[in-house]
């Protein structure tokens, strides 16, 4: 065989090898710029305004993945997220890691307890995670935030009073049972004094 002819298969291997690695970084470019499009809008938390102190209420967050045309055949995308409340105890009620299609809408169920009243906020950490192949990229989308104004009925609010005044009710009692005596003593006295006139 010619030794021309030789180089060729040698030459078709480098070439591909160049376009391989040529390609890579387009696929990396890719990623990057599927995270990059995203942002704290396309995050929303669905909770009331307004809870009460003690009592339970669900929260859900939903996610709108923009679909921004052609992608890797396996590139996989996720979300995970992350749900906090200022004065509460909030519990997920499911993964906090979910997949994400172009062009779809997903959702995390929580639950919400309200441990004490005023001004609270609900804040939502997430993060995202596009891979293909041996590339992966990860972003983090700054925090969202919304807020809630806990409140307490009226027996709650009657047992917090008594809490924080519970020596002051001590001492008014005390002071109403003393000043009854005295009047029933008084009262007593006089009854008496006038029998004895009488007499």
């Amino acid at each position: 065989m010619r030794p021309d002819l030789l180089s060729i298969p040698i030459l078709l291997a480098l070439g591909g090898v160049a376009h391989a690695q040529a390609i890579r970084p387009d696929i990396s470019t890719t990623l990057n710029q599927s995270l990059l499009r995203l942002s704290p809008q396309d995050f929303q938390i669905v909770a009331p305004d307004e809870m009460i102190v003690g009592e339970t209420v669900p929260v859900e967050v939903t996610f709108q993945r923009v679909d921004a045309g052609p992608e890797p055949a396996d590139m996989t995308f996720t979300v995970t997220v992350t749900l906090t409340g200022t004065g509460m105890t909030v519990h997920p009620l499911g993964s906090a890691v979910q997949s994400v299609p172009p062009g779809q809408t997903v959702r995390w169920a929580f639950e919400a307890t309200p441990r004490s009243a005023g001004r609270r906020v609900l804040e939502l950490s997430s993060s995202a995670k596009a891979s293909s192949g041996k590339i992966t990229v990860r972003q983090r989308i700054p925090p969202v935030e919304h807020d809630v104004r806990v409140e307490m009925t009226f027996l709650q609010a009657l047992h917090r009073w008594f809490l924080g005044n519970f020596w002051l009710v001590v001492a008014g009692t005390a002071l109403v049972l003393a000043g009854s005596g005295v009047l029933a003593r008084w009262r007593f006295s006089r009854k008496t004094g006038q029998k004895g006139e009488t007499s």
